[in-house]
């Protein structure tokens, strides 16, 4: 069931919204990749599974269309098969960047923790939509717009599925949050563009190590930054906070 955030903010989210917060980008992306080791085969197991699910999702579409050949699929046929695929997929990508919460606080899981956000698929895909419609937007004015919002709403889907935020009360935590630390959250989704297109030159084989990376990295930000659960916010622990940034 979703309820509106209460106010004032719990006493993790109010310190880190005052900057306290300490954003060592070094220190995050080293223990982002230990926890990134840890988890790889479960990480595995559950892109496999979305990997299949995105592929049923397009196989019903293409027979849906009528599409008998690569030359009657258009643009605009990528371009709704892409937006599909997004929203189905979405509470299972919510799950994946939880896992990387539960691999930071070291909670144990398997592949079928995937399907543990499925109670709240609808909430998840109605911000998933309204993020996906706001960067849009974003890229058509500008493109520097568009990425300001994919980056200041990225822990907007976490929030609605991990404390049960309404979609809106979800997007203005992620931006407030984002935007105490706009500079190195710049920094880091930088990085995360050069590490894609290396592994894009790899022939995609750097993505089966980089997905992992990346739910891992955001999932730690999100426990650290917001408190992973809607009760317990004694377990993240402490040594990504106790640092400083520096980039």
């Amino acid at each position: 069931m979703l309820k509106p955030i209460k106010k004032p903010y719990s006493d993790l989210i109010q310190k880190n919204l005052a900057g306290e917060y300490n954003f060592d980008l070094k220190v995050i992306l080293a223990k982002g990749f230990e926890n990134t080791t840890s988890s790889i085969w479960i990480f595995f197991q559950m892109i496999f599974v979305v990997f299949g699910i995105s592929l049923v999702i397009a196989t019903i579409y293409i027979k849906f269309q009528g599409i008998q050949t690569m030359e009657q699929f258009t643009q605009s046929h990528l371009m709704t098969l892409d937006l599909v695929i997004q929203l189905v997929i979405a509470p299972f990508t919510a799950a994946m960047m939880l896992q990387g919460a539960n691999s930071h606080i070291k909670r144990l899981a398997n592949v079928r923790f995937l399907f543990s956000t499925l109670p709240q698929a609808l909430p998840i895909c109605v911000v998933t939509g309204f993020i996906l419609l706001l960067t849009k937007i974003g890229m058509t004015l500008f493109i520097l717009p568009g990425l300001y919002l994919m980056i200041a709403t990225s822990f907007a889907v976490l929030l609605v599925a991990d404390k049960r935020l309404t979609p809106i009360d979800a997007i203005i935590l992620s931006v407030k949050m984002v935007n105490r630390y706009l500079f190195p959250f710049t920094i880091l989704y930088f990085l995360f563009l050069i590490l894609l297109i290396l592994s894009i030159v790899s022939f995609g084989i750097g993505l089966l190590l980089l997905i992992p990376f990346y739910y891992n990295v955001n999932g730690m930000l999100y426990s650290e930054l917001f408190g992973y659960g809607s009760a317990d916010e004694t377990l993240q622990p402490d040594s990504a906070g106790d640092s400083t940034f520096d980039a």
